[in-house]
């Protein structure tokens, strides 16, 4: 199982990212079991699977999973819609977009800053968010990222994306524990995994 764990996507660095947000998550549910969650591009709402979330709110464009989504957990709520513009009836005590940021190819990485904004609409006040993003752009448009982080009373930047093809099983898990080594020790990567906590009154 726990090689499983460790192999499901067979890329070092994306087992990397979602180590660090499935304990991040984990944290929240143990300081309150009944947080509401909202997943922006929640695709087939993995975190759906492995979380017992008492209220979860998934948000994409793409109809057809949102459709799977609602038969496989008619207890939770999915919506069509941009996420860029999207307003939930009841903001999230925890939000996360994962996988989008320079990652989606169908999402135009001109609205991210639009994006991120109408994301912490959202959220609660001393709600927390997390997303990922590719360094590049982060870096090109860091004076706006910094402005986005003042909405929070603390942000933290964990990089990663040292190892990002498929491996097989047994480079997986060489590559994986490598990765955490570059990632977590020398603070190295492609991409940037934003940990946001504590939304200000906005």
């Amino acid at each position: 199982m726990i090689l499983e764990k460790f192999t499901r996507n067979k890329r070092p660095s994306k087992s990397y990212l979602y180590k660090l947000l499935h304990k991040d998550i984990a944290n929240e549910l143990k300081k309150n079991e009944k947080i509401g969650f909202i997943d922006f591009a929640c695709g087939s709402a993995q975190l759906a699977i492995k979380f017992n979330f008492k209220s979860y709110t998934g948000i994409d464009t793409d109809k057809k999973k949102i459709l799977i989504n609602k038969d496989n957990f008619p207890e939770h709520y999915f919506f069509n819609e941009d996420i860029s513009s999207f307003t939930a009836n009841e903001k999230g005590d925890v939000v996360c977009c994962i996988e989008t940021f320079g990652f989606n190819k169908h999402f135009d990485n001109k609205e991210i800053l639009k994006t991120l904004n109408n994301i912490a609409t959202n959220i609660r006040v001393n709600g927390s968010f997390y997303f990922n993003i590719h360094k590049e752009i982060y870096i090109d448009n860091i004076d706006e990222f910094r402005n986005f982080f003042k909405l929070f009373e603390k942000y933290k930047l964990s990089y990663y994306g040292n190892f990002t093809k498929k491996k097989n099983i047994f480079l997986h898990k060489i590559l994986y524990f490598l990765e955490k080594f570059y990632s977590g020790y020398l603070n190295k990567g492609n991409y940037l995994y934003v940990k946001c906590e504590g939304l200000k009154k906005n």
